[in-house]
């Protein structure tokens, strides 16, 4: 989208940190990027829910990681239009996942 150098570097972002978030580690992540209103409201969460919800956060930033690598591999006007498309649709089925598993 801005250089391949970008989609580099947003593409190693992306794989970190949804790698992070597979494995079950990215509360601290989550606590930084929250508000203190949600984090009190995180805090009824099981672990089990909570895994779920890291998870499905892993799988969003998995799909932004290979739009990336997309954008890197075949820079073109097509391929942003797909990606822009991809991770729009991304965001809302991961915001209709959330609202439906943990409607806090």
């Amino acid at each position: 989208m801005f250089g391949t150098t970008f989609d580099m570097i947003f593409l190693v972002i992306c794989g970190i940190l949804s790698v992070v978030f597979f494995l079950g580690k990215g509360d601290g992540v989550l606590r930084a990027f929250t508000s203190r209103e949600l984090r009190d409201r995180k805090s009824g969460r099981t672990a089990e829910e909570e895994r779920k919800y890291q998870f499905a956060i892993g799988i969003f930033l998995l799909v932004l990681a290979l739009c990336s690598l997309m954008m890197f591999l075949v820079p073109s006007q097509i391929t942003a239009i797909i990606e822009l498309v991809v991770v729009i649709g991304g965001m809302i089925i991961l915001f209709v996942y959330l609202k439906k598993k943990f409607p806090q």
